[in-house]
């Protein structure tokens, strides 16, 4: 089940990175916050199917 759920993280990583950040600060600002908790996500699943911890 984990590594189900690590690939449903990654194509969610996919998905955001395929998106335009925006033409706002604001709007960028929360595009940079959500392709880093995709970051943290994909950091927490890398550890919990045995890869080196941070």
């Amino acid at each position: 089940m984990p590594r189900v759920c690590a690939l449903a993280c990654i194509g969610e990583a996919r998905m955001r990175l395929r998106l335009e950040p925006g033409r706002t600060l604001p709007v960028g600002i929360r595009h940079a916050q959500r392709l880093a908790r995709s970051v943290n996500a994909l950091c927490d699943h890398y550890q919990t199917v045995g890869g080196e911890h941070r």
